[in-house]
């Protein structure tokens, strides 16, 4: 059998086609390290087959999965609609009198179905999985049309079934309208009541698949694909429970997103950071996560083969075991062997696929964490059900000079913090962070002191400085050599927050003042650190505290602040002065470093430096591997110089340690 690592998603018309098919089954053959499973769609539109159309497909499927084994791939099928997407093709999509998938204000999305409504379950669900099943592929995979946002609707589902199980549930008596003033009038618990509510249909339509499919046969393989589901109660523990019969059942994942071009390489790092909150809310026995890597709609100039095998390698640094290619020209008029160059790249990246599954199988990441909560949703200002949240993006710039994050609920070393993170905990969440590590901005500080926990934050906020202030380093060891060196984050071009922070406790260290363009002082302190009587160490910065912080000093600085605030936990980060992310991964005898050069240039002399006593560490690039001896040590923590690292490449230092100091 090839490499399960990766696999590809064939669109309809890639193997609806004889000649077509065995050209494409020729083609993956000829790059044997790329591809080792392969997923045939059911549909090249999203609303849901019709029934009898569905049967037609399936006896060619069960043949084309028939080739595809004897050619030695593992075969099966991803639905491409169980509820539906969106409204394309209607004329020739499954009509019913089942409800169609409802907005809050009542709008109805024609090709996407209601999932609590019986009729539907019984009528389609139930049929179209059996026969799925009777095809006995190795896999089924389950699309992301299972969730409750839709195009043109956007979220759902407020039908009158959703309105009346709701009701039922917790005794109310709403009506769509009653309802959707209840929650835009920001009642959280009810809020939160709903995203529960939402989460519930998706584990009762995922039983029913279950228990329909395994009534066929227990050794089909069920995955699901999902996004960032906050509508959805963002429950994925839930959701693999109910799928895999709470870890009876192996089951797989497919975190994803966009970035279908590479047009900014910051997608990719966005959808990175996605990919790994998806991931880290998996329950362990989920062991095959393979990340979306889409080219959609596969014009496939706007995606390099380069880019697309640094795409799927950076996603197995955030919690992938591997990649599910949809890459492929999925009309009959272009030839699939256009795809080749693609295939040919992926199949030469195959030692670092299988390097980074081997060293990261299993481990668990940790370092610093966003504040990112799943209820995040219920925390949304303005017409509820469109609005977003600002929880798990406010701090990426922090996580691109190699201070690594933690995606998970478990294992954060220290957080961030801004007004919106801290005002959706309660009392007890907030005083059990401020026992821990947190870097803050004058928002959160602001907030946390009137809720009444000021006497642990040591500061207080004062006034906003006008436009033209600079932050200044003070004579501080966190400033080292920077000390009296300046960040202008320009006002005039950028405005931002500069605020003064005013330390209110005799503890409390500034850090940075801010000084105008002739150099006199305008705030005494703009940041600064402290430690309270629970333990807890804060940092609170008043000027730019999470943009515009990518300076030569402010990386320097924020590499100290995050030791001395994670009280020495903070697994590495990296103190030479390079674009680079990184994460960490951890078991009881070893961690692992992962380095990703995100630029189009080489970066040589790279400083790791990594909490171990260590005296070398092991680096790993592929197939090659390298020992390397230490530079430097002091406080626990031991500096590693790697050589060189090339554009857009993942490296992994591999840290045997003592098992007591990285114990959980």
């Amino acid at each position: 059998m090839k490499n399960t690592i990766n696999s590809i998603r064939v669109a309809y018309e890639n193997w609806l086609y004889e000649d077509r098919f065995n050209g494409l089954i020729a083609l993956l053959k000829k790059y044997p390290g790329a591809i080792g499973q392969v997923a045939l769609f059911t549909s090249s539109y999203h609303p849901p087959l019709p029934i009898d159309e569905t049967a037609v497909r399936c006896d060619i499927m069960k043949e084309r999965m028939r080739s595809l084994r004897e050619a030695g791939f593992k075969a099966g099928i991803n639905i491409l609609g169980t509820i539906g997407h969106h409204n394309e093709n209607l004329d020739h999509c499954y009509r019913s009198e089942a409800n169609r998938m409802t907005n809050i204000h009542g709008h109805i999305c024609e090709g996407s179905f209601c999932m609590r409504d019986k009729r539907f379950i019984d009528d389609y669900i139930k049929p179209v999985y059996t026969m799925l099943a009777k095809t006995h592929p190795d896999f089924i995979w389950v699309d992301d049309d299972v969730r409750c946002g839709h195009m043109p609707i956007g979220n759902g589902c407020f039908c009158d079934i959703c309105i009346k199980d709701f009701n039922n549930a917790h005794g109310y008596s709403y009506t769509r309208d009653s309802l959707r003033a209840a929650l835009n009038e920001r009642d959280i618990p009810l809020r939160r009541q709903w995203l529960v509510h939402n989460g519930n249909a998706i584990c009762s339509l995922f039983e029913v698949i279950g228990k329909t499919v395994r009534g066929i046969s227990g050794q089909i393989i069920l995955g699901f694909m999902t996004g960032e589901r906050y509508f959805e109660s963002y429950n994925f523990r839930a959701f693999a429970g109910a799928l895999s019969e709470n870890g009876k059942y192996e089951i797989m994942w497919r975190p994803g997103g966009g970035a279908y071009t590479d047009y900014s390489i910051y997608d990719f790092i966005h959808k990175a950071r996605e990919i790994g909150r998806q991931s880290a809310r998996l329950p362990a026995y989920v062991t095959v996560i393979q990340s979306e890597i889409e080219n959609f709609p596969y014009q496939l100039i706007k995606k390099s083969p380069v880019n697309t095998v640094t795409e799927s390698l950076l996603y197995m640094t955030t919690g992938c075991t591997g990649a599910a290619f949809n890459i492929l020209p999925s009309e009959t008029g272009e030839p699939v062997e256009n795809c080749e160059r693609h295939l040919k790249a992926i199949d030469s990246a195959v030692d670092d696929y299988k390097m980074l599954h081997e060293k990261l199988c299993g481990m668990k990441p940790f370092g610093i964490g966003s504040g990112w909560r799943t209820d995040a949703h219920a925390f949304a200002w303005g017409e509820w059900t469109a609005s977003g949240t600002d929880f798990a993006n406010y701090a990426a710039e922090l996580y691109t000079f190699g201070l690594p994050e933690c995606c998970g609920d478990t294992d954060i070393v220290a957080q961030t913090m801004n007004e919106t993170t801290a005002s959706a905990m309660d009392d007890d969440e907030l005083l059990g962070a401020l026992k821990g590590g947190i870097y803050m901005d004058a928002g959160a500080l602001a907030h946390i002191n009137t809720r009444g926990f000021g006497e642990y934050t040591g500061f207080a906020v004062g006034s906003a400085v006008p436009a033209d202030a600079i932050e200044r380093y003070l004579d501080h060891p966190f400033n080292g050599e920077c000390a009296q060196g300046l960040r202008n984050c320009r006002q005039a071009f950028n405005p931002g927050p500069s605020i003064s922070i005013i330390p209110a406790d005799e503890h409390a260290i500034p850090l940075c003042s801010l000084v105008n363009y002739t150099g006199e002082t305008i705030a005494g302190c703009s940041m600064g650190i402290f430690e309270n009587k629970l333990g807890g160490r804060i940092a609170v910065e008043g000027y730019y505290p999470f943009s515009w912080i990518s300076d030569y000093y402010k990386t320097y600085q924020l590499n100290e602040v995050f030791k001395y605030i994670s009280k020495s936990a903070l697994p590495a980060y990296i103190d030479s002065y390079h674009r680079i992310r990184t994460s960490a991964f951890k078991n009881d005898s070893r961690v692992c470093i992962t380095l990703f050069n995100f630029t189009p240039d080489t970066i040589d002399k790279t400083g790791l430096v990594a909490k171990t006593d260590n005296k070398t560490i092991t680096l790993y690039t592929g197939s090659e591997i390298m020992v390397l001896e230490a530079h430097s040590a002091a406080g626990g923590y031991t500096k590693f110089v790697i050589p060189s690292i090339k554009p857009w490449k993942v490296v992994l230092a591999e840290i045997k340690s003592d098992e007591r100091q990285y114990r959980e």
